[in-house]
């Protein structure tokens, strides 16, 4: 997997956390057309990469703003090439337990409808790949390296409860 080099660079890292809402909203229709036709990201680019969308989530300040990013962010995992998705879905997980202990209890609810959107188009990335054994078994394995890692105490308590909460609502949605 290359990683980006300044020729191609990601066009958009600083304006995913830009003050205005314009900027951001243009830096992730940008981030949407590059990861469908882009290169394959190192997981280093890809955590670069959550680590932008993470600030970028962070300065959406209303709620309908909210939702609608948070559905633009969750169905990104459509867009990366299949090959590429569970290194995506990982980086988010990765960055949002490390950047979980740094969350105000103001923001703490729409952190909670993004990860619900996040787990919902990963259900919908595994249906259109009609549920590969495979592509399943990676992505159990990422979750339960990842944030549901049972003895990594790095791994917030509150990230593990909620997709306790809300995985089976968000598969029957699938279904």
């Amino acid at each position: 997997m290359n990683t980006i080099t300044a020729e191609s660079s990601l066009p958009f890292g600083k304006e995913l956390a830009a003050n205005e809402k314009k900027i951001r909203d243009k830096a992730v229709r940008s981030l949407r057309k590059f990861i469908s036709t882009g290169p394959a990201l190192s997981k280093l680019d890809l955590l670069k990469l959550w680590k932008g969308l993470f600030y970028c989530y962070w300065m959406s300040d209303k709620p309908l703003i909210q939702q609608q990013l948070a559905q633009d962010l969750g169905s990104l995992v459509l867009d990366i090439p299949a090959t590429n998705t569970i290194p995506f879905l990982e980086a988010f997980w990765d960055i949002h337990c490390q950047q979980w202990h740094g969350l105000d209890r103001l923001r703490l609810d729409k952190f909670y409808m993004l990860l619900r959107r996040i787990v919902f188009y990963s259900f919908l990335y595994l249906a259109n790949q009609d549920w590969n054994a495979e592509a399943v078994e990676a992505y159990t394995n990422m979750l339960l390296e990842g944030p549901m890692h049972p003895t990594d105490r790095k791994k917030p308590d509150a990230i593990r409860f909620h997709i306790i909460d809300i995985y089976f609502e968000e598969l029957d949605k699938v279904l």
